[in-house]
């Protein structure tokens, strides 16, 4: 390693050391796997006594069982490609405390560009997290009023020019009810059920997936006028699901296609239909998906490597996507094309009669 790394790694941990309670480091050998932590880590973990040896490993049960597989996926990514390390995952103290932590991490390369020792710092942002809960709760909540009054308006403004026969109007109104209808239903949820039975509820409905991708591929062309968005297979597609869930899922998918592509370039939606399953593909021509991170990107917080994250960027997005989908008895994928650019999929169950 060089020594202004060495330097850097250094100045990190004295200014650790002196922070708050909330803040400490961590450091692990990766021939021999020892893990040794700083008493600040060991007492925001619940550790007894802080300055006994040997806790380390025991720390490592306080984490979720899905955060600790996630954590320990997204480490041997980054000792393996020497990359940075970057996590957020929740830890359930004995005492029952819940807590939220961020790890960061650094490879140590010694000598011959192997790494040695990977080394970094933890920081407990479990205020953060509730406060970030918290202003979603607030916003769910004024929000609620303005969405019911502009979904009584449109339904009036539908019905005014039904009348004067005006389809193409009726046609745009009707979906920016769908929309509206939809983020309403969205406030009510959060605002009226809890997390765990909020996840359970999904409001179906019998429509045409066909039909809803003529529709969003048609609002997605007037958002971003600098790209060109092409359907293949144009049959009927009968489906029984949360339509509204189902419309996160697209926009969420030809969002990061839009994002990660240049401007002029072609955006395709695909739909295969099978006996039980339909499966949807967006295909972008960008920049792709990092090789090893195929499954990585519909964990939650996972948003890349470090200098590709962006502060608007929370990896939730495709998190949320697994989550729809799967509730829904359908499955997510993804594959870095050959030539430029990545293939998003997801299946939904077909209707039967």
């Amino acid at each position: 390693m060089k020594k202004s790394q060495s330097t850097l790694i250094n100045l990190q941990n004295r200014t650790i050391r002196s922070r708050k309670s909330d803040c400490g480091h961590w450091r692990i050998v990766i021939n021999g796997t020892k893990l040794s932590a700083c008493n600040n880590l060991k007492k925001m973990l619940g550790a007894d006594n802080p300055r006994r040896n040997g806790d380390e490993m025991v720390m490592l049960r306080t984490i979720r069982k899905d955060h600790l597989i996630r954590l320990m996926r997204d480490y041997c990514y980054a000792v393996s490609n020497i990359s940075a390390l970057e996590a957020i995952i929740q830890v359930t103290l004995t005492n029952g405390e819940e807590k939220w932590l961020k790890i960061i991490g650094m490879p140590v390369q010694r000598q011959w560009g192997k790494v040695e020792e990977m080394a970094g710092t933890v920081q407990d942002i479990s205020q953060k997290v509730c406060e970030e809960n918290f202003g979603l709760s607030v916003i769910s909540h004024e929000l609620r009023n303005p969405l019911t009054i502009a979904v009584l308006n449109t339904q009036l403004a539908i019905k005014m020019l039904a009348k004067d026969e005006n389809n193409a109007a009726v046609n745009f109104l009707r979906n920016a009810e769908t929309h509206l209808n939809g983020m309403t239903t969205l406030m009510e949820e959060y605002l009226t059920t809890s997390g765990k039975s909020r996840q359970q509820q999904l409001n179906a409905s019998v429509f045409d997936l066909n039909k809803l991708v003529d529709v969003l591929l048609t609002e997605m062309g007037l958002i971003h006028r600098y790209h060109r968005f092409v359907k293949v297979n144009h049959s009927p597609c009968l489906v029984k699901a949360d339509k509204f869930k189902i419309i996160q899922v697209f926009i969420n998918y030809i969002t990061n296609a839009v994002t990660h592509s240049p401007m002029g370039t072609p955006i395709t939606v695909a739909l295969v239909n099978g006996s039980h399953h339909v499966e949807v593909s967006v295909i972008d021509r960008g920049s792709g998906i990092p090789d090893g991170s195929e499954e990585l990107i519909f964990d939650k917080y996972y948003s890349g490597a470090a200098k590709e994250k962006s502060r608007h960027n929370k990896g939730l997005g495709l998190y949320l996507v697994k989550n729809i989908v799967e509730r829904h008895g359908g499955t997510v994928r993804a594959i870095r094309n050959k030539n430029c650019g990545s293939s998003f999929f997801f299946s939904l169950p077909v209707l039967t009669a």
